[in-house]
């Protein structure tokens, strides 16, 4: 018995530090794994993009295309933020009238841009979706194109001239889904809308305002392509 005693101590003697080794080594591995946060990795990573963008949409009720680009600072590969201006580059037609005998059109000038904060979703997979808001400002005036009729035997004459100006308060929210082209380039074809508040512009002839344009006028949905390069 007292043999048998000897040995249950003697064992207990040796098992026990080796059991306190693994217990610390298990404990130091649990703490050595990667913790999960709200940004998907404990590890801070950060990168960033320029983007060319196009956006064919709604403008005053008629076609209009917007061309711009924007860029942002990426943070462990899921927010963004920075920033991008768009400006209207075709021109729509919104109102024609005579004045002094000349023959007179209105058209468009549009253009805005803001902070804009994005979120990408799997950005790793080759297909993923991302949403973003643009929060800014933008500006909008008229075109004149005058046209005056003269003899048979000379050439018309037409003038373009400015008309008002008004600055106004934008968001604009998008979703897309982006494709990773290459680990360098990416293409995202989506949807956004804007949101136009604050817009006083309209054209008098006499007491008479023959055009007159609205915060509703200005907004509207978009399509959106978009070409962004940079370290993902």
């Amino acid at each position: 018995m007292k043999y048998i005693c000897t040995f249950f101590i003697l064992f207990a003697i040796a098992i026990l530090p080796s059991t306190a080794a693994r217990k610390a080594q298990q404990d130091s591995t649990i703490h050595d794994e990667k913790i999960e946060t709200i940004f998907g990795s404990d590890e801070f990573t950060n990168g960033g993009f320029g983007a060319f963008e196009m956006k064919p949409g709604s403008i005053n009720g008629k076609a209009g295309l917007f061309l711009g680009g924007r860029g942002g600072w990426i943070i462990n590969h899921v927010f963004s933020i920075g920033g991008g201006g768009f400006g209207l580059v075709s021109k729509p037609e919104i109102g024609r009238f005579s004045d002094g005998g000349a023959d007179t059109t209105l058209s468009l000038n549009f253009g805005y841009g803001g902070l804009i904060f994005e979120y990408t979703n799997n950005s790793f997979k080759a297909i993923h979706f991302t949403v973003n808001t643009l929060i800014g400002a933008g500006g909008a005036s008229y075109k004149q194109t005058n046209s005056l009729d003269t003899d048979e035997d000379e050439d018309d004459h037409s003038w373009d001239s400015k008309l008002g100006s008004t600055t106004f308060f934008v968001v604009e929210p998008s979703i897309t889904a982006e494709i990773n082209v290459h680990k360098y380039f990416r293409v995202a074809i989506g949807a956004s809308y804007r949101f136009v508040s604050g817009v006083d512009l309209a054209h008098y002839v006499g007491n008479d305002a023959v055009v007159k344009t609205s915060a509703k006028d200005l907004s509207g949905f978009n399509g959106v392509i978009s070409f962004k390069f940079g370290k993902f």
